[in-house]
């Protein structure tokens, strides 16, 4: 016989880990305000992860409005 293949619903059971990309939390950047989705290097670190890009944490924070009064 050949190499042992499992049935399409065994695959299902062996890819249990497997999620889409639209089941991961998302946050919105500070400084361009786009969204951008959980990553696995920020899986420690989510809770403070602010930026969506390098380029955007370079920059930094944009300074706060004055608020009209």
């Amino acid at each position: 016989m050949g190499p042992f293949l499992p049935s399409p619903i065994t695959w299902g059971c062996l890819m249990a880990k497997m999620r889409s990309k639209s089941d991961l939390p998302t946050k919105l950047c500070v400084v361009c305000g786009r969204p951008f989705t959980w990553r696995k290097k920020w899986a420690r670190d989510w809770v403070n992860v602010k930026y969506c890009s390098d380029r955007c944490r370079t920059v930094g924070a944009p300074p706060p409005t004055p608020r009209p009064g």
